[in-house]
């Protein structure tokens, strides 16, 4: 997947938002796509307020990053932004890291009218995206180990010592992957290694989010695992 920027000017990516957005007049009555997006992304615990293009252009980290995804187009496919973003509100991430703000930016994949070849095209794609005053950004892909949250943790500086804290870690990551249930218990598997939202699936796995800590509880890493059950 190419992610080199596109130069598009500010004008040209408003007028793309406004084809994919409903107009600024349902924003105190969303259009059902809205409420459908939303239960796409529904998490307990946390609410989405959906995000406009006037809003996203006050925003320089978020805009660029909205460029970026439509800068990956090609002769095969196009990416479009598929509106609305939604900022996530959440009292845990507020609490947890509160110089930054979330958002999901999600968006989707085209075939070129124009081309020949056999594409494959993904649905359901999008990017939880944290920006801060700064204009720092850090993208979280919805689909994959999630390492990245764990950099974030760890960048962070969070620490988790016991049950307590395991709870707000696995809610932060609930609220900001956008999966799983907050209510999920979590287990300390060693002096630095915790599975937070331990649970067993399928052909005897066992599924959790792993978090490494140094001794006095850092996080270092995290990473999502699904690993067969040890025989006992």
């Amino acid at each position: 997947m190419k992610t080199h920027a596109t130069t598009a000017s500010l004008t040209l990516l408003t007028l793309s938002f406004i084809g994919v957005y409903p107009a600024r007049a349902q924003v105190d009555k969303p259009a059902p796509k809205i409420e459908h997006r939303k239960n796409e992304f529904t998490v307990q615990g946390s609410a989405l307020k959906a995000v406009w293009p006037a809003e996203v252009a006050k925003k320089p980290a978020l805009r660029d990053f909205v460029r970026k995804i439509e800068g990956w187009s090609n002769s095969a496919i196009i990416y479009t932004v598929d509106g609305p973003l939604f900022e996530i509100q959440s009292e845990t991430l507020a609490a947890m890291f509160p110089k930054w703000t979330f958002h999901i930016v999600p968006y989707r994949e085209e075939r070129h009218p124009d081309t020949k070849e056999l594409v494959s095209i993904a649905g359901g794609l999008y990017f939880v995206i944290a920006t801060n005053e700064r204009g720092e950004r850090v993208e979280f892909f919805g689909y994959n180990n999630h390492d990245d949250f764990g950099a974030f943790l760890a960048s962070n500086k969070i620490r988790l010592r016991n049950n307590d804290d395991a709870k707000k870690i696995w809610t932060a990551y609930c609220h900001t992957i956008r999966h799983d249930s907050p209510t999920i218990e979590s287990k300390k598997a060693d002096a630095t290694t915790w599975k937070l939202g331990w649970r067993m699936v399928m052909d005897n796995r066992e599924y959790y989010y792993e978090v490494q800590t140094l001794e006095d509880g850092t996080i270092k890493s995290g990473s999502l695992r699904n690993v067969p059950a040890k025989k006992k």
